[in-house]
């Protein structure tokens, strides 16, 4: 059990005018730690009623002196950064009106944050710099109110484990604390809170090999966030994905029932880097292809994704790696009227157009179609992989397929003189 201890040095304090009474007396305090932490206080004090006013200045407080005194609150550690802040305060204790107090904190700024889960050796999540601006507080009014939260450069190491969950769940207290917070009777509102510059590696560990993604520069912005969490709250995140693909999202979140409704949009995505989410054909290799979506996505209380929209592949070109051909080549593959849904998942397609479609078909010489022994033998990986298995037997409807400016190359091996 911590029992913290703080040594504050050096010490001045100056006492004038002191009285008793409702006019009161003149204060001002400084202290200094040992790690440079530097506390100072001037107001005013009345023992008769009691009251107190005055401003104060906190600068330098290290995390880990805040950790010290809070790690029995807190579900997670924090191991290194500061916090500084300054602002006024007006406290009374008077009669029938109780316990009266207002505090106004103009600038809370806090440095080089780190957050790691307990009893770990790896820090989760970096905040260089956080600032928060017009803290209001109303002990009477039972209500808090910030007008902005600013968060720049935030780093995070963000991962869903093999059973779908996400790590950075267990930096929390599994939702103890926003049951809590809704069952209160306080207010608390949060103007808007911003993200710039934030830098997110992200990785999929529910397929195999895990898809690896670094989502950066990203911005995010919420507005209108409070206790009340059947509230929907806009939110709006823009960033890039491996340093190729521009990625929007803009919606609305339900904090109460997890749940989200957010239109989407990306393009530009190598479908080289998406393939630990497609069966796995030894015989096959992507040499090009990038993809691109525009729709609605939505998230329901069972953590179900559902998407409605359009989707695209250009430039697609397939090898045969044992020939060293070109398999199959597309100029553009459009995709429209997508419906998906998660649990059970289902897909439906109005139609696909195959824009200028160039496809080799082979007989071999032991009278086989090389499309077909192409497709017919999925890798152990794809195999043993859950979610690839359930992309392969994934129940598919497709309204219309329509093929634009095709060519269709035949050679058949299976018979002398060769045929092509």
């Amino acid at each position: 059990e911590l029992k913290p201890e703080k040594i504050l040095a050096p010490i001045s304090f100056s006492l004038k005018n002191f009285k008793t009474r409702d006019d009161g007396g003149g204060f001002t305090l400084a202290a200094a730690s040992d790690d440079g932490e530097r506390f100072e206080w001037k107001g005013s004090l009345s023992l008769q009623p009691v009251s107190s006013k005055g401003v104060f200045v906190v600068e330098g407080f290290k995390a880990l002196s805040a950790y010290e005194f809070l790690s029995a609150e807190l579900p997670f550690q924090l191991s290194d950064g500061s916090f500084s802040l300054d602002g006024s305060y007006d406290f009374s204790i008077r009669g029938k009106q109780g316990m009266q107090l207002t505090a106004m904190l103009p600038l809370i700024r806090a440095e080089k944050l780190a957050i790691r889960p307990k009893k770990s050796g790896d820090d989760w999540v970096r905040l260089p710099e956080i600032k928060i601006t017009d803290t209001r507080i109303d002990l009477a009014k039972q209500s808090a109110a910030i007008a902005a939260v600013d968060v720049k450069g935030m780093q995070a190491k963000v991962w869903l484990e093999p059973d779908g969950s996400l790590n950075l769940m267990r930096l929390t207290e599994q939702g103890a604390n926003i049951k809590k917070a809704s069952g209160s009777d306080w207010k608390a509102d949060i103007g808007k809170i911003t993200l710039s510059a934030g830098a997110f590696d992200v990785e999929d560990r529910t397929v195999r090999p895990a898809g690896k993604f670094r989502l950066s520069p990203t911005e995010f912005s919420a507005t209108g966030l409070s206790l009340d969490l059947d509230r929907q709250v806009p939110i709006s995140v823009t960033s890039t994905i491996n340093g190729k693909a521009p990625l929007r999202l803009q919606g609305t979140v339900l904090p109460s029932k997890v749940t989200a409704d957010l239109a989407l949009e990306v393009s530009g995505m190598p479908v080289r880097e998406l393939l630990m989410y497609l069966p796995d054909y030894p015989g096959i290799e992507f040499k090009t292809g990038t993809a691109a979506a525009k729709g609605e996505i939505s998230l329901d209380e069972n953590a179900n994704i559902g998407y409605r929209g359009d989707a695209a592949v250009d430039s697609l070109v397939l090898l045969d790696v044992k020939n060293k051909s070109e398999l199959l080549s597309l100029k553009k593959t459009t995709v429209q009227g997508v419906d998906y849904r998660q649990g059970p998942e289902t897909v439906a397609i109005d139609s696909i157009t195959l824009d200028q479609p160039v496809m080799e078909v082979v007989v071999t010489p032991q009278q086989t179609i090389n499309l077909i022994d192409l497709l017919s033998a999925p890798t152990e990986a794809t195999a043993q992989s859950g979610a690839k298995e359930a992309v392969a037997e994934l129940p598919i409807a497709i309204g219309k397929l329509v093929f634009n400016a095709g060519t269709m190359a035949f050679a058949d091996f299976s018979i002398q003189p060769n045929f092509k």
